[in-house]
């Protein structure tokens, strides 16, 4: 994917437009000033050598080996965007309020198959995601005037979730795990949470 968190999200807000990394949901990557710290030793003049692409690539491949899942080869020589604007992000992304036609059209604009989509979905096993992103599916949901929260979930899921969030308009760093069984273990409960009502993001 070209159009890719890796390739696009660490420019710094010295540039004179508004950059990826004031796209809210970018709020999530915790680990941008790790980034922007390894650069200077990894990649000596002349400078560029080392792209922030690969960086994310190689952590993600060794944190989910560190979590018990499969080590791979990662093919290096990503470059990193020249272009860091966050009007560009917006529907190139899915988010958790998107419907499952917009996801799928997302990947597939990008020459990913549903089959495809099904498989990456599955990353959701580890990590967070903040309050803010999903708070349309645990407060007031619209798709569904006479539930609170979203029916896909089990009740006492969306009901733990609301108070795990209640305060998160004042607390916009308020987060909860993707996958309350195992968060720490890369494994398939995933899928499995899915049709028990426990999956946070069920693209």
């Amino acid at each position: 994917m070209k159009f890719s968190i890796s390739s696009i999200t660490f420019f710094d807000n010295a540039q004179p437009f508004n950059n990826v990394s004031n796209f809210t949901p970018e709020f999530s990557l915790l680990g941008r000033p790790i980034q922007h710290s390894w650069l200077p030793g990894l990649s000596p003049p002349p400078p560029g050598v080392v792209s922030c692409a690969n960086i994310l690539a190689i952590a993600a491949c060794d944190l989910l080996t560190m979590m018990g899942g499969p080590y791979y080869n990662v093919l290096l020589g990503c470059k990193d965007g020249l272009v860091s604007k966050s009007t560009l992000v917006e529907g190139n992304l899915s988010r958790p309020t998107m419907s499952m036609t917009q996801i799928i059209n997302i990947f597939s604009s990008r020459g990913f198959s549903i089959e495809e989509m099904v498989a990456l979905s599955g990353a959701y096993i580890i990590g967070f995601s903040h309050c803010k992103e999903f708070n349309t599916n645990i407060y007031n949901y619209t798709m569904n005037p006479s539930s609170m929260s979203d029916p896909s979930y089990n009740p006492r899921f969306a009901d733990w979730l609301r108070q795990a969030c209640a305060d998160y308009h004042q607390n916009p760093t308020l987060l909860v795990f993707n996958n309350i069984m195992t968060p720490n273990k890369s494994d398939n409960m995933y899928y499995q949470n899915l049709p028990r009502g426990l999956g946070l993001l069920s693209l």
